[in-house]
């Protein structure tokens, strides 16, 4: 016989709140360890400053490794740093801010303060 499932509120199991992503986490000490900046990267790409990069060739019969230079595929270094960029700085997601019952707040009772409140 199944199991009744969890109540309503309840968590069993799953990450905990707050706990970081571990390959997010290993992608950011990966940067930092060899010091990347993919931001500072594809600023280069943009403005040309990048014309080649390395690959490693393998021999598919001798199985002989090379590094070898071609000319830099912008599209192919694009998509690899906009991925290096979302493991480095998270998408924040969107909050919305309502009254009571989902209702809209007046304009009127929004105080915003930067620093320390006033008196």
């Amino acid at each position: 016989m199944a199991g009744k499932g969890s109540k309503p509120g309840e968590r069993r199991g799953g990450r905990k709140k707050g706990t970081p992503n571990k390959a997010n986490e290993s992608a950011r000490a990966t940067l930092a360890k060899y010091k990347l900046d993919p931001m500072a990267e594809m600023i280069k790409v943009y403005r040309g400053e990048i014309k080649f990069e390395t690959a490693v060739v393998v021999d598919q019969q001798t199985g002989d490794k090379a590094v070898v230079k071609l000319p830099a595929s912008e599209q192919t270094r694009f998509r690899a740093l906009v991925e290096l960029i979302k493991r480095q700085y998270p998408e924040l997601s969107r909050t919305e801010v309502s009254g009571p019952d989902g209702s809209d707040i007046p304009a009127t009772a929004i105080r915003v303060y930067f620093g320390k409140k006033p008196e």
